[in-house]
């Protein structure tokens, strides 16, 4: 009798056990975080830092059997030289030059046309976005999206 209740706790376990992973853990928001910071250090040269970041919301899904999650964040970037920030038209870019044009010039023109903003040292900017994320092997992997 006392090996059959063993035998029973056992199996609860393993059922248990098999359950929990068998489902999708849902990503953190330092994954997407980290891939974010990753995007914007690359993209301008060290020149936009990543000051704070929050999950505000999140959605699983499944394409074709692949696992993705959309996280929608709220964040705050600090420039770390007077220059142009290139925000990008379509989706969030962070393309930086240490270049600022003067209002009026042919420069301020293409920059305008470029979504390009002068910024400051130390000037922070919020931002706010969703960022893409598939469960690959290795862990969750982010991009941002577009809206």
């Amino acid at each position: 009798m006392k090996n059959q209740k063993w035998i029973v706790q056992l199996g609860l376990f393993l059922g248990c056990a098999i359950a929990m992973n068998s489902c999708s853990v849902s990503p953190t928001a330092n994954d997407a975080e980290q891939s974010l910071r990753q995007q914007i250090d690359s993209e301008s040269g060290g020149q936009i830092k990543l000051v704070s970041f929050q999950k505000t919301d999140g959605q699983k899904f499944e394409l074709n059997g692949v696992q993705g999650y959309n996280m929608d964040y709220e964040a705050e970037i600090e420039f770390q030289a007077d220059g142009t920030w290139f925000k990008g038209a379509q989706g969030m870019s962070f393309g930086f030059s240490t270049q600022q044009a003067t209002p009026g010039s042919m420069a301020a023109f293409a920059n305008q046309a470029a979504n390009g903003q002068n910024v400051h040292l130390g000037d922070r900017i919020k931002i706010s976005g969703v960022m893409q994320g598939e469960k690959k092997e290795s862990g969750w992997k982010f991009e941002l999206g577009r809206r």
